[in-house]
């Protein structure tokens, strides 16, 4: 069975970190226009979506953990 736990800071911390290498690869594999290098736009994107982070208002954040593992 799968459910949803609520992330802690460092969790939250070390997500954004595999998102925002993620979303790099994503973004120097399919954008051809370039005006700035990949990791700088993803990380400016990054933080206008979450302005405040793990605080951000309205915002929660969940890991999805399989009770077997």
């Amino acid at each position: 069975m799968q459910y949803l736990k609520k992330m802690n800071g460092n969790e939250f911390n070390e997500y954004l970190l595999d998102k925002e290498k993620r979303f790099v690869e994503t973004l120097a594999e399919h954008t051809f226009e370039v005006t700035e290098p990949a990791a700088v736009r993803a990380k400016k994107q990054l933080q206008e979506y979450l302005t405040n982070g793990f605080h951000t208002e309205l915002h929660e954040f969940y890991n999805i953990v399989n009770e077997n593992e």
